[in-house]
């Protein structure tokens, strides 16, 4: 698909400023690293020797050492083979048994004991073996995993005789399966995994998507450069309950952090909160020169999105595509840059954010109030948000970002390959003045099919885009 092809949304409808928050600390646990959260149960990994994570059951924390761990193993064979290795990347399955992964294996805790899975069963599905066979097998380390809607395992286990090949593994009936090979971009980029309604598996690799049915089947892929022409590689994937797409990018090759949205049917882009600046005392700087950041999504469908660096800044987006900027800290008590290790939502819409400094803040966004911001000076007076479906037959529906200043003055038509206009759109024409976003809907039906042009006029702006309408 075409650049010409794609629907861009490049800028947002408006943004909304938000004060400080009431923040609650939590230095029960040392030298914390990632988090991971499921109803009111808590994991938190460790980043020092001495513990390797600690649990929160609900009424108290519990912190495992090493030791602990040895002994809660069920499998001597595992203990034996690997010794203690370090877990690492926990989940929580659908009826709370947390899991794991080590180096070599991906184990599950039921509260009392620990079962590591580790045999594999390679492509050609005519030998296991365990992650410490020699040359020429090959297979080294796990770099990433994932639970899938059935609570099955899916890992990555590196190559280490060919450093830029990575494998994909599924779990079922106790053994790992080898579903796919794929060669690792050099330039760097983390694995992400995510789940949609169809029980389909979402994977990434550099700036490309793929697709996985459940029984491990590759169905489709995506590749952003050929979409937009971005070079970039994808840090995280967000899938709301109502299946929309979210990939946020970054680092080299990216100008800045940018969000890409799918649903189903086109594509588009969200760049606008990365690449301007306010005149506040809350900058936002960090999300317009953010090499790297973190993307979550809660339960109502909202993105969150958390820069690597400058003001402790958290940025939202609803599924209606407005913006807001939370400020958790006061700026004067943060020291600059502003870094982290994770983030994650609870089931109570807080944000647990595991910082640098050794501290767990949460933070109830619900606690603040909120301030419409200004429209920013300089923006175009209209652009297309989205234009669907493209080919049309029956109908089409553009929405699109209107400036309030010129929603009288507003005009829109639709004109054949020739020139000519042969509808008047503003009819069809609704507004929402509080989000600046407008929508027209309108027939289609009746139209010789091929190419035409929806053009779109306020102030000084003009927005053309192409439609197809098919028999």
């Amino acid at each position: 698909m075409k650049k010409n092809l794609i629907l861009s949304l490049f800028l947002l409808l408006s943004i909304f400023y938000i004060g400080f928050g009431k923040i609650i600390y939590i230095n029960d646990v040392k030298n914390p690293d990632k988090i991971t959260l499921f109803r009111d149960k808590v994991v938190v990994s460790h980043r020092t020797l001495d513990s390797s994570f600690s649990f929160y059951d609900g009424t108290k924390w519990i912190h495992y050492s090493p030791e602990d761990i040895k002994r809660m193993f069920d499998d001597s064979v595992y203990l034996s083979k690997f010794g203690f290795l370090w877990p690492k990347r926990f989940q929580f399955d659908s009826k709370g048994n947390i899991w794991f992964a080590t180096s070599k294996a991906i184990c599950k805790f039921d509260g009392e004991k620990i079962t590591p899975y580790y045999t594999f069963l390679n492509w050609e599905k005519t030998d296991t073996f365990h992650l410490d066979v020699p040359i020429p097998l090959h297979f080294g380390t796990i770099r990433a995993f994932t639970l899938d809607n059935f609570d099955n395992p899916w890992v990555v286990v590196s190559d280490t005789a060919r450093a830029s090949i990575d494998h994909l593994f599924k779990f079922e009936d106790g053994i790992f399966r080898e579903v796919s090979s794929f060669q690792f971009n050099s330039r760097g980029g983390s694995i992400a995994f995510a789940n949609d309604r169809k029980s389909r598996v979402w994977f990434n690799i550099y700036n490309s998507v793929h697709i996985f049915a459940s029984w491990g089947g590759l169905l489709r892929k995506f590749n952003l450069y050929d979409l937009f022409e971005d070079d970039c590689f994808i840090n995280q994937i967000c899938i709301s309950k109502s299946d929309v797409k979210y990939f946020l990018t970054g680092g080299l090759g990216s100008s800045g952090l940018t969000l890409y949205i799918y649903d189903d049917t086109s594509w588009s882009r969200d760049r606008f909160p990365f690449y301007f600046e306010w005149n506040r005392d809350s900058t936002i700087k960090g999300f317009k020169d953010g090499f790297w950041g973190m993307m979550r999504i809660d339960s109502t469908d909202n993105i969150w999105i958390l820069s690597d660096e400058g003001s402790p800044n958290l940025l939202k987006r609803t599924p209606k595509g407005e913006w807001f900027v939370y400020q958790f800290l006061p700026p004067d008590t943060v020291p600059f840059p502003w870094e982290y290790f994770d983030f994650q939502i609870d089931y109570q819409g807080r944000i647990w954010i595991v910082r640098r400094n050794g501290l767990i803040y949460i933070f109830d966004p619900n606690d603040v109030d909120a301030v419409e911001g200004e429209i920013i000076e300089g923006l175009p007076d209209v652009w297309v948000r989205k234009l669907y479906p493209n080919p049309a037959t029956e109908f089409a529906r553009i929405e699109f970002f209107l400036h309030p200043d010129f929603s009288e003055q507003f005009t829109a038509g639709l004109y054949n390959y020739f020139g000519y206009k042969v509808m008047d759109l503003k009819p069809y024409f609704s507004y929402e003045p509080k989000s600046a976003s407008g929508v027209i809907q309108f027939p289609v039906r009746g139209l010789p099919p091929g190419l035409y042009f929806v053009t779109l006029s306020a102030g000084n702006s003009h927005y053309a885009r192409k439609l197809i309408i098919a028999e």
